[in-house]
């Protein structure tokens, strides 16, 4: 019986360990900066990165997994390894959703 109770425990303390260390904190707005390539002007934009409830890291990393541009924003805002803005110009998966 006393074993039944420190599993409980332990499996409880592992539950809640990781449903706190999960939760996603909004991110500050941040500042982008791009050149098109026909020209040499810089253009910068201000955007806030939303944190729809849409939208939640589910493991995808790449482009080809994203349905929207949106989801793609919030993916590079919110989510670890993501691989989604070759050029690190704060755009993600420009080719794909001819953002630029």
């Amino acid at each position: 019986m006393r074993k039944l109770i420190l599993l409980a425990a332990i499996g409880l303390g592992i539950y809640q360990y990781f449903t706190q260390h999960a939760a996603v904190s909004p991110p500050e707005p941040t500042q982008i900066s791009y050149s098109d390539d026909n020209s040499t002007a810089d253009v910068s934009q201000n955007f806030t990165p939303t944190t729809s409830s849409q939208f939640s890291c589910q493991g995808k990393t790449r482009c080809g997994q994203m349905q929207s541009f949106e989801e793609a924003k919030f993916y590079l805002a919110n989510c670890p390894g993501v691989e989604m803005d070759g050029d690190g110009d704060g755009i993600p998966c420009e080719r794909q959703f001819g953002q630029h």
